[in-house]
């Protein structure tokens, strides 16, 4: 069984009398060596994705995936608890509604792009709204992510 050009495991077949298995002997165990290895495949990648969820939720610091256009897709619990918003009070919300101050919104949005297409990152404080109305000072990390593919 082949995954990504590395080999991951052998089916043995044998038989006591000579030349017994066919070309269709061959085509099935061909066909069951792809799908055991892509079932292989897919466990291996959905432990790996539940590991990186386990590590996203136990991270202390807020955690808040948003989308290009700033809709907030996903939070861990820190990011709740520094919003008081529950999760799906978050989730679908636009990341920019929550600066307190929305005048600056018009320079702020453009500003963070910019920084972030010219420099990879940016790092800053903003002034926040918790709950929707206590403000509070954030410091925020923007790092994007980039699909590998």
């Amino acid at each position: 069984m082949i995954y990504e050009d590395q080999l991951i495991g052998v089916i043995d077949s044998e038989h006591p009398t000579t030349d017994y298995f066919t070309d269709l002997h061959l085509e099935l165990l061909t066909t069951i060596a792809a799908m055991t290895s892509g079932k292989i495949s897919q466990c291996r990648n959905q432990k790996r994705l539940r590991t990186q969820a386990n590590i996203i939720q136990q991270v202390s610091e807020a955690v808040v995936l948003v989308r290009k256009d700033g809709t907030i897709t996903e939070c861990n619990d820190a990011a709740e608890k520094m919003t008081d918003l529950r999760r799906d009070e978050l989730i679908g919300v636009n990341a920019f509604m929550m600066v307190a101050d929305h005048s600056q919104l018009k320079t702020l949005e453009p500003f963070l792009r910019e920084q972030i297409r010219s420099k990879g990152l940016w790092t800053g404080r903003v002034e926040m709204l918790k709950g929707g109305q206590q403000k509070f000072m954030a410091e925020i990390h923007i790092t994007p992510l980039h699909d590998i593919d």
